[in-house]
């Protein structure tokens, strides 16, 4: 009993009885079967969310034939894309057809940027287009208003 009380001397008060009584709880001790869950826990989450932004990467699909039909190119143009954006309540029509012109044009500007980018770092090898070239080249050919979008 006297090793215990010079341990736990601390954590013991004295009554003037000479009993003893806990003043404070005794140190907590982690096993190590709560540390191996805690890890294995964290792990688990590392993993999965390891897994979720590797399947999230964008793919990139081509044709068999884009190799041979890129290679004959000397000129890319960014035509402007389709953008449709969802109507809310309060927005009328053609405001909302105005912000997905804007957009639209934004985007063709964006796209532009990122391909000079990719020029740059020789990356791309034929010229780009300049995107007011494009659109004027458009309007005078009649597509003024028509965005390009996939069939």
């Amino acid at each position: 009993m006297l090793g215990y009380k010079k341990i736990f001397s601390k954590y013991l008060g004295e009554k003037n009885t000479g009993q003893y009584f806990i003043t404070k709880p005794p140190p907590t001790f982690v096993s190590v079967k709560t540390k191996r869950k805690k890890m294995s826990k964290i792990t688990t989450v590392l993993l999965l969310l390891s897994i979720f932004l590797l399947s999230s990467c964008a793919r990139i699909y081509s044709s068999h034939e884009a190799k041979s039909r890129a290679s004959r190119h000397q000129i890319i143009a960014i035509a402007p894309p389709k953008v449709s954006i969802a109507a809310r309540k309060k927005v009328d029509a053609e405001a909302l057809k105005e912000q997905e012109k804007t957009e639209s044009i934004n985007f063709q500007k964006e796209m532009y940027g990122w391909l000079l980018k990719r020029k740059m770092q020789k990356r791309i090898m034929v010229e780009i287009q300049d995107v007011e070239i494009t659109n004027t080249s458009m309007k005078s050919n009649g597509q003024q208003n028509t965005n390009m979008s996939p069939p």
